[in-house]
């Protein structure tokens, strides 16, 4: 039996549309707080005043930047993954392989590098001490 669950093109748009709001905002931060480049970090505050929004962004944003790159791991993950096996009556045979997907790796790779910059900010900011 063979299983493939996401076709590859769909995949990577679904996993380019979940990472882009969290490497936006990791790319900004570290152009404010490490190369002391505010532009595009202070530009965000006139378009949340004109909204109205006043205090912190709120949950919804911040389950997009965490969730966000995880489910766009896995959708590019199993879209690249291909498992097989075979059941017989003295055996289970079972084969794991990846397929070459230029788009769905490099999807894997920044989602993996957002999701680690993530927990490592919320490590740091709560065991400050």
């Amino acid at each position: 039996m063979k299983t493939k669950t996401l076709k590859p093109n769909l995949s990577a748009t679904i996993g380019l549309l979940l990472t882009t709001p969290a490497l936006y905002f990791i790319s900004i931060s570290v152009l404010k707080f490490v190369f002391g480049v505010p532009m595009l970090f202070d530009a965000a505050q006139p378009i949340l005043d004109a909204w109205g929004v006043k205090g912190p962004i709120g949950w919804n944003v911040s389950l997009m930047f965490i969730l966000g790159p995880l489910v766009a791991f896995l959708f590019n993950l199993t879209s690249v993954l291909r498992i097989d096996w075979e059941n017989n009556k003295h055996q289970i045979n079972f084969q794991l392989s990846f397929e070459m997907g230029f788009k769905n790796w490099l999807l894997v790779v920044i989602s993996c590098l957002c999701m680690i910059n993530v927990f490592v900010y919320v490590i740091c900011e709560n065991c400050n001490s």
